[in-house]
């Protein structure tokens, strides 16, 4: 049986075509690009929280103890600090699983695959003009999809969550011994790594982003050397 579809007389074939292909052309880079932003977006709000909360860590016990009015704001802001934290360690732990399947997709499968044929064409190139071209489309992978707005968002993310332990050591914690238990928990807490990492391959981080390309620019080269081998 042959697979018919309906075809519009007012546009006939050629521009039923133009419209096909603009509009599956666009909504996919428009699906890409916006999930690159709303991830990078949201990464680095959640570090902005973690930085607002470090902030309340460090000036958290300078309150005045020696009234009862003064007590009672410094538990009332105690709480507020210590269901906070635990708030984004859990958040940060949904955004990792919700977004682990996409992530890995779009970085090593999209992104990364993308980039080394980007990388082994420049290598190959037989005109300036594609040459710049696929420098284009590299330097739009690597700097600002992969690094700007995985990797580095993700490093920030990750060093804000582990500076509330050095937060509350050096703050005047010892004027409150009663409250010793809850903060020695919050330190143990913030000792364990706060971390992206897409189905537990890889963390996001400043170092693997760069080693990732790295590694990008070693494969394209390794296939170059192949194909000048079999020629």
């Amino acid at each position: 049986s042959k697979f018919q579809a309906y075809r519009p007389a007012v546009f006939g074939f050629v521009g039923s075509f133009c419209i096909q292909a603009a509009v599956a052309s666009t909504h996919t880079l428009f699906i890409i690009i916006p999930y690159d932003m709303v991830f990078m977006i949201l990464i680095r709000l959640t570090a902005l929280q973690f930085r607002m909360v470090n902030k309340e860590w460090k000036t958290l016990f300078d309150a005045d103890l020696s009234s009862k009015k003064g007590i009672e704001e410094f538990r009332g802001r105690f709480r507020r600090c210590i269901k906070h934290y635990d708030f984004l360690l859990q958040y940060t732990k949904t955004i990792n699983d919700r977004y682990s399947l996409h992530l890995a997709v779009i970085l090593f499968a999209v992104i990364v695959g993308n980039d080394i044929m980007e990388i082994y064409r420049i290598a190959n190139a037989a005109t300036i003009e594609s040459a710049i071209r696929s420098v284009c489309y590299v330097a739009a992978g690597v700097l600002v999809i992969f690094l700007l707005c995985f990797m580095i968002p993700a490093q920030e993310l990750t060093d804000e969550a582990g500076k509330a332990a050095e937060n509350i050591y050096f703050s005047l914690w010892y004027n409150a011994p009663e409250h010793a238990k809850p903060i020695l928990n919050i330190i143990a807490k913030s000792n364990k790594p706060v971390k992206i990492a897409p189905f537990g391959m890889m963390e996001l981080s400043s170092e693997s982003g760069l080693a990732v390309v790295k590694g990008m620019f070693s494969y394209a080269m390794f296939l170059k050397t192949m194909k000048d081998m079999s020629n």
